[in-house]
């Protein structure tokens, strides 16, 4: 099992590629990490950045065993 982390204004459930931001350094995303501190810093940026006060660490769990299996991601 993989924990991941993303760190953002909003609450985000389960990560959808297809409906992230359009142009990101790899096409269309986002960023994921196995480093919380790295998460939450990138949540609280991007909170000032945008004038806003949500901060959300989003937390999920990958298993690899399942992707295997079936080819598909769940988080």
């Amino acid at each position: 099992m993989l924990i991941t982390y993303h760190g953002s204004t909003c609450r985000v459930e389960q990560p959808l590629a297809g409906v992230c931001r359009p142009n990101l350094d790899f096409r269309v995303g986002g960023y994921l990490t196995n480093l919380k501190e790295q998460a939450s810093r990138w949540a609280l940026r991007t909170a000032d950045i945008r004038h806003e006060t949500n901060v959300w660490l989003n937390v999920y769990s990958i298993d690899f065993y399942n992707v295997v299996s079936t080819g598909r991601i769940s988080c």
